[in-house]
């Protein structure tokens, strides 16, 4: 298994439920407006400050691939996916998930290294990726050095190459320990 930038719920425990609450209705909030702006056709007007709004890693993005992204994640159906995603996170907090898993699967876990400019969320996203790190007997952290959270995009030899060595793992039955 490869887990490019994921969540992990020790990072809404470590926000706190208050905290956390805000921080998931502020994002709601946010897609709410980008919605109703796409909807009127603004986002495609304003293509290029919308891809400076979405962090470092998609600012080296060709052109026509910002353009042809924002077109795709501004239409309604991406919008309301989007929304959606994040007003039922604020409803799972009365639900917490519980219970951790331990296993011996191949398991590389990239992060991002370009850390994002709100100092207490990233302190708490990166102790929740080394959290991560204790899901399998054979994991390996991996930090994308010139990634923001779009790692795929920034470096996506990254991703392939812990796509392949996972799949070598899991084939030869290697331990991954030395």
């Amino acid at each position: 298994m490869v887990l490019v930038d994921a969540y992990h719920e020790a990072f809404d425990t470590g926000l706190g439920a208050e905290q956390l609450r805000v921080f998931l209705r502020n994002r709601a909030r946010q897609y709410h407006f980008l919605d109703a702006v796409a909807r009127f056709g603004v986002a495609r007007l304003l293509g290029k400050q919308m891809i400076e709004l979405l962090g470092p890693d998609y600012r080296q993005m060709p052109l026509q691939e910002r353009k042809r992204y924002v077109s795709l994640a501004t239409r309604p159906k991406a919008m309301a996916t989007t929304i959606d995603e994040h007003e039922q996170a604020v409803a799972s907090l009365a639900d917490p998930p519980s219970g951790h898993f331990q296993n011996n699967l191949p398991l590389r876990i990239l992060t991002h290294g370009i850390p994002w400019p709100y100092q207490e969320y990233e302190r708490i996203w990166q102790e929740a990726q080394h959290q991560a790190v204790t899901w399998s007997s054979r994991s390996k952290l991996i930090i994308a050095g010139k990634s923001g959270h779009a790692i795929m995009l920034a470096q996506p030899e990254l991703v392939i190459a812990a796509i392949r060595e996972v799949m070598e793992e899991a084939s030869t039955g290697a331990s991954g320990q030395g």
